[in-house]
């Protein structure tokens, strides 16, 4: 997954608020960073390769089996995971396959109608000048308003724009494609129903500049902290709450 969905009142909680008193920010910045691991791999990862991956010392070990004694984090088979994150990991793969499904279907759907509604009688000799209907055709259709669903829809079946917007920001035709669902939620968000194509994609252009733009942001202050240079309680904080503390996991 390339997001989790978090609780921005999970500090509440009565597992977090124990971590917190033991462990401070260090132990809840270990914990979210943890989730990520788990979102990323969507299935339980071997213990040994993730506290390694992690750089967990013995200080962080000390954190780490807390965490699985509480309940946090569950351990089965020399793999680890959180049950919670697990089971939303199982749903996403049951939507993203039913998604796939729906484009496949809308594809053919759009290649039947395209089949019928461009029948020409060949026993007459009329002459029809193919890139004029074609060129009503796109206009008529740019034209209509679709809800988010079937937006997204659409906006996954058009090819030839996914791999121009994939050229323009020099990433993977997949990539751009699977960012359209994050795109759709953003339009939810923002209370917006429906939209034309045209419109859409013009948006949806400019939101994933902004976007790239701001993960190219983050890479470069990243890059320019001092290296082993400690991070303050302060910074921490203001990290992990820009990061998770505006998504609905419960963790």
């Amino acid at each position: 997954m390339k997001y989790y969905l978090h609780d921005s009142n999970s500090f509440n909680d009565e597992k977090i608020t124990e971590l917190y008193i033991k462990f401070g920010y260090e132990g809840l910045g270990l914990f979210y960073t943890i989730l990520e691991k788990f979102a990323g791999q969507e299935k339980p990862i071997k213990t040994i390769i993730l506290k390694k991956q992690l750089n967990v010392g013995k200080k962080l070990d000390k954190c780490f089996e807390f965490m699985q004694n509480i309940g946090l984090i569950q351990t089965s088979n020399g793999e680890c995971f959180n049950i919670n994150l697990l089971n939303l990991c199982e749903k996403y793969q049951t939507k993203k396959e039913k998604t796939k499904k729906k484009v496949f279907d809308f594809r053919n759907n759009q290649a039947v109608a395209e089949n019928v509604t461009g029948y020409t009688d060949e026993c007459n000799d009329l002459k029809v000048n193919i890139s004029k209907v074609n060129k009503v055709n796109k206009v008529s259709n740019e034209g209509i308003f679709y809800d988010t669903q079937k937006l997204s829809l659409v906006l996954q079946s058009e090819d030839s724009w996914l791999e121009s917007i994939a050229r323009k920001y020099k990433c993977t035709f997949e990539f751009a494609r699977n960012k359209i669902l994050d795109f759709i939620t953003h339009l939810e968000a923002q209370g917006e129903e429906s939209k034309t194509l045209q419109d859409a994609k013009s948006h949806y252009d400019n939101w994933f500049r902004i976007q790239k733009d701001l993960k190219l942001k983050t890479k470069n202050n990243a890059t320019n902290r001092k290296a082993g240079s400690p991070i303050t309680n302060e910074e921490l904080l203001a990290a992990v709450i820009k990061r998770h503390g505006s998504s609905n996991f419960n963790a």
